[in-house]
């Protein structure tokens, strides 16, 4: 497939990642000092729609909320449940 006829380019997808995941980390140990279960969820929520949003407004990101989830969402709640498990562990 040629450059112009791909809709979302890799690029895009490298950085929604990344941006993602370093989240996912700060957010992880952010919802374990909040103390409460329940809020630490609605907390990891939260930040991925606000994440999200933002994206779309500060790097120009044209896409919908489903490419978000897709590009970056998942690995987004799997990396903050597993810092955020792994600290409330110890």
């Amino acid at each position: 497939m040629t450059e112009e006829g791909r809709k979302f380019g890799l690029k895009d997808t490298i950085v929604s990642s990344l941006l993602f995941f370093v989240l996912g980390i700060g957010l992880g140990y952010v919802s374990f000092l909040w103390g409460d279960s329940l809020g630490a969820l609605g907390l990891m929520i939260f930040g991925f729609v606000a994440a999200s949003d933002l994206m779309k407004r500060a790097l120009g990101f044209k896409e919908s909320f489903k490419w978000f989830f897709t590009n970056g969402g998942l690995i987004y709640f799997f990396t903050w449940f597993v810092v955020w498990m792994l600290l409330y562990n110890l």
